[in-house]
């Protein structure tokens, strides 16, 4: 565009042509401002078009954030019915003493259960005898050490959960001081 702009200015006017002098200062003037004005726009529009781009990234990283959220809500909700799973499977004798085509059902709601946070990158984690780390374990009480545990391992009471590095929920454990 701007070699059509140019090329008013080089143009020269003869009295042949019926036109003055002052009109084609007046015209020239008048192709000044246009071309400011043009300017004017269109830089206005570039501002406009960032600034769109700019809403439509901060709105999309919202929707992530707002989406990521909700999972993990939906997923801390699913916790209390891991933990009633883990407490009525976790006393063997009377596990075993129910009927097999029942327990085998449960099992597999329980499987079930775990493979919808698998899909969302959540794992269970926290076993008897692991070390104490408190960025990941939440400690209930300290007991002394039984004679197959050893200081500074743990009694896991409540399991815990995390995605990546991130815990979402810490293990309720025992320490062995």
């Amino acid at each position: 565009m701007q070699k059509d702009d140019e090329q008013f200015d080089d143009i020269e006017y003869t009295d042949e042509e019926n036109t003055s002098k002052s009109k084609i200062d007046k015209l020239k003037s008048q192709i000044e401002k246009l071309k400011e004005e043009k300017q004017e726009y269109l830089d206005g529009w570039q501002r406009a078009k960032a600034d769109y781009a700019n809403q439509e990234k901060a709105h999309s990283d919202k929707m992530a954030n707002l989406t990521k959220n909700l999972q993990l809500s939906l997923i801390e909700d699913l916790f209390p019915v891991l933990d009633s799973f883990n407490s009525a499977m976790s006393n063997k004798q009377v596990w075993e003493s129910v009927d097999q085509n029942w327990r085998v059902g449960i099992e597999y709601i329980h499987k079930e259960l775990y493979n919808i946070l698998s899909k969302y990158n959540v794992e269970e984690y926290g076993s008897d005898g692991d070390d104490y780390n408190e960025n990941i374990h939440e400690a209930m009480k300290t007991e002394d050490p039984t004679d197959i545990s050893k200081p500074g391992t743990i009694k896991v009471l409540q399991k815990g959960y995390k995605r990546g590095d991130q815990v979402i929920r810490p293990a309720k454990v025992i320490i062995y001081k």
